[in-house]
């Protein structure tokens, strides 16, 4: 699936199984390059250590609500390794519907 493409960059985001598959379909609807865990592993989450390298190889951009990712030593390994690139979402994100737009605008501005 390509991502879109900004300023020459495409990213497609990866949304991690701790968030929502209706957040990610919503995004999609909305033309955003989004794959949830689920589109990737409908079977199921396989484990971290498992799908970093994937979605790092694929060049996803992760969004997780896993503040502890970076700090498990076979999780981090995957992550440096593969390159994956992320964005963690803040707990303070109760509200989807409200808090998504603001993170979202604030990715775009990031690249």
């Amino acid at each position: 699936m390509a991502g879109r493409a900004t300023r020459g960059v495409s990213v497609t985001f990866f949304f991690d199984n701790n968030l929502s598959k209706d957040l990610a379909a919503g995004m999609k609807a909305f033309g955003e390059p989004v794959l949830h865990m689920n589109d990737l592993h409908p079977e199921g989450d396989p484990g971290d250590e498992v799908w970093l390298p994937e979605i790092g190889t694929l060049g996803y951009c992760l969004v997780t609500r896993d503040a502890a990712i970076r700090r498990r030593p076979g999780e981090l390994r995957a992550y440096r390794l593969h390159e994956v690139g992320s964005h963690r979402t803040m707990r303070a994100m109760a509200s989807p519907a409200t808090a998504a737009p603001t993170t979202w605008s604030m990715i775009w501005a990031a690249k």
